[in-house]
C-alpha cells in the first residue's frame, strides 16, 4: 500500500514538474512576444515623429501640387502618430502627447508650416533624435505653448 502512495507521489511530482515547465517557458515566450511588440510600435512611432519632423525642416516647392503632398504626407504621419502614441513606451510623456496632437492639430487646418518657426521646426527635429529625453520635450512643448500653438 505504501508502495502505491509512493508511486503515485512520483507521478504526481514529476507531471507538477512538467507544467510548472511548460508554464513558464509559455510565459517567457509571452513575455518576449511582448517586448518585442513594444519595440516595434516604439520604432514606428519613432520613425514617423521623425519624418514629420524632417519634413518641417526641407524647404517647399512653390507649386501647389506639391505642397499639397507635402501637407498629405504631413497628415498621415502626424495620424499614425497620435493613434499609435499611447501605445508606445512614450504614452507617459505629457508633453510629447501635447507636442504631437498641436502638430496633428496644425496639420488639419493647414497652419503646419505658416506657424512653425525655423527655430522650432530645428527643436523638433531634435526632439526625434532624443525622443526619450523629456527635458527636451518639456522645453520644445514650452516653446509651443509661447507660440500659443498648444492650448
Amino acid at each position: 500500500m505504501k508502495k502505491r502512495w509512493n508511486i503515485a507521489a512520483y507521478i504526481l511530482c514529476v507531471a507538477l514538474g512538467i507544467a510548472v515547465i511548460v508554464t513558464g517557458t509559455q510565459l517567457s515566450r509571452s513575455e518576449n512576444k511582448r517586448i518585442f511588440l513594444q519595440t516595434n510600435i516604439d520604432r514606428i512611432f519613432q520613425s514617423s515623429f521623425s519624418q514629420f519632423c524632417n519634413n518641417l525642416n526641407i524647404a517647399l516647392p512653390e507649386d501647389a501640387e506639391s505642397r499639397q503632398e507635402y501637407d498629405e504626407q504631413n497628415l498621415k504621419y502626424a495620424f499614425l502618430c497620435t493613434t499609435i502614441q499611447s501605445s508606445t513606451s512614450y504614452s507617459e510623456n505629457a508633453e510629447l502627447n501635447n507636442i504631437v496632437l498641436a502638430m496633428e492639430n496644425l496639420c488639419e487646418t493647414g497652419e503646419l508650416y505658416r506657424k512653425i518657426s525655423p527655430d522650432l521646426a530645428q527643436k523638433l527635429k531634435r526632439l526625434s533624435y532624443y525622443i526619450s529625453d523629456q527635458e527636451l520635450s518639456k522645453s520644445v512643448y514650452d516653446e509651443f505653448v509661447k507660440a500659443e500653438l498648444c492650448k
